[in-house]
């Protein structure tokens, strides 16, 4: 039999993921009662909304990392997920303002790598290409011959590889 309180949050849980205007920290909460409840339900239910897996879990960390802090949501939203998703994992009360001035003074991509013991790169640029799967298969093969290493489903060390082909193909 199902509780009442399961499907209270159920219910709570399924109108954040609805709205529109709801931010990461609300879906992260309702997320959180969820879960505790119901894996199962906060599986079925992410998958329902459109949103990641993953992405449901960083809400549910930031959320359950910062609750009990005494940070503001108003900071914490201003801040952002992809940056508070790559301190939640460390944050406690001794740390908390170097690592939130930390996740305000840089960008994502710098967060997470100052986080992973890594130098944050700064000014750095950014390109998106997009690939057919024809096209990708190709692009793959040569980042991985300039140097590019396999890293789950993706690739690491991409930059090395571009700049390894660009620097060839330039012959600088």
């Amino acid at each position: 039999m199902v509780s009442k309180q399961l499907i209270t949050a159920l219910q709570r849980a399924e109108e954040a993921m609805r709205d529109p205007s709801a931010d990461f920290l609300l879906r992260g909460e309702r997320l959180s009662t969820l879960k505790a409840l119901s894996d199962a339900e906060y599986t079925s239910l992410v998958a329902r909304s459109g949103v990641t897996l993953r992405t449901a879990y960083y809400w549910v960390a930031i959320y359950n990392s910062f609750r009990g802090l005494g940070v503001s949501s108003a900071r914490l939203r201003k801040i952002g997920w992809t940056k508070l998703k790559d301190i939640a994992p460390c944050v406690n009360k001794s740390n908390v303002k170097q690592l939130l001035a930390l996740a305000q003074g840089h960008a994502s991509k710098d967060v997470e790598r100052l986080m992973s013991d890594q130098t944050a790169i700064g000014n750095a640029r950014t390109i998106n290409l997009r690939f057919t799967p024809e096209q990708y298969v190709v692009v793959e093969q040569a980042l991985i011959k300039f140097g590019a290493i396999r890293a789950g489903r993706g690739l690491e060390d991409k930059e090395v590889a571009v700049v390894a082909m660009s620097t060839k193909l330039l012959k600088l």
